[in-house]
């Protein structure tokens, strides 16, 4: 759930497409979705954390290998921007949100 008290959706698979790019948001007083922005590569197995300065995709697979990336996406100018990357490239974890939104800690995972 995002600070726009939307929930999102991000990436993914399917058969037709491969990994998927699109992120999407469900908003709950219009009781619809709707495409949001694409990410930078698709990608399954990755995990996402909303914060107030924008919503954070980190690792996943993107079809060829897992990956150790971070990207952040920007809820008001709508732009992506590169972060730090992970120490290891990981796919299916957990990521969560320190009280202070100061820290992402990702936990777990499978690299192959």
């Amino acid at each position: 759930m995002g600070p726009d008290n939307k929930l999102y959706a991000i990436g993914g698979f399917n058969q037709t497409e491969g990994c998927l790019s699109t992120i999407e948001s469900f908003d709950f007083q219009k009781q619809q979705w709707e495409t949001v922005t694409k990410m930078t590569e698709g990608k399954r197995a990755l995990s996402a954390v909303a914060l107030p300065d924008g919503l954070y995709t980190l690792g996943g697979y993107n079809g060829k290998e897992y990956l150790n990336t971070v990207h952040r996406y920007d809820y008001f100018t709508k732009k992506w921007t590169q972060m730090r990357s992970m120490n290891s490239a990981r796919g299916t974890f957990a990521a969560l949100v320190s009280p202070n939104c100061n820290y992402i800690y990702a936990i777990g995972g499978f690299n192959g």
